[in-house]
């Protein structure tokens, strides 16, 4: 075969644009995959996933004592949402596995606790209702732990560091 000739009616450039077609297949793809994009981005923009929980009042009162530990408070006025699970108990965080439950200071619902300490770290405790809490039901819990090692010092002077617990799947009306 000749260089220049593919064919003895066609030119090279006609031979190529006489062969060309329309990529029908790659377009189709090209569709679907915007498509998806789109469907992906409407969705993360309209998804908003429903609280399972309400937190109505959230207070938290911490009391610096002499030995460097803290006496912290907890307060909640919580509402159950989640129509599907009866809430028998919840989980708090806490801020290290160096701390102590004041038993008597748990609210009458309390029936049991139970501390929990993860190997990577996460730190809480689980309080345990005499009750099951469906959808509405509306009650309070409050309780008081000793937090020790949470003071810490920079090059001169030594200060606190504390972050309450937050909540993933419940949403918090007022936080003190």
């Amino acid at each position: 075969m000749k260089k220049g000739r593919i064919n003895a009616q066609y030119t090279d450039t006609e031979y190529i644009e006489s062969n060309r077609t329309f990529p029908i297949s790659k377009t189709i793809l090209l569709l679907l995959i915007i498509a998806l994009q789109i469907g992906l981005i409407y969705f993360s923009f309209s998804y908003k996933p429903k609280p399972q929980d309400l937190i109505h009042q959230y207070n938290v009162t911490v009391t610096p004592l002499d030995d460097g530990s803290l006496d912290i408070e907890y307060y909640f006025l919580w509402e159950a949402l989640d129509p599907s699970e009866e809430l028998s108990w919840v989980e708090i965080g806490m801020a290290n596995e160096n701390y102590s439950v004041y038993p008597d200071s748990l609210s009458p619902n309390i029936r049991n606790y139970e501390q929990y300490f993860n190997p990577e770290g996460y730190v809480s405790l689980d309080l345990y209702f005499n009750d099951k809490y469906s959808n509405g039901d509306k009650f309070e819990i409050s309780f008081k732990i000793n937090q020790r090692d949470m003071l810490c010092r920079n090059q001169s002077n030594y200060f606190y560091e504390f972050v309450p617990c937050w909540f993933n799947k419940a949403q918090v009306k007022n936080y003190n």
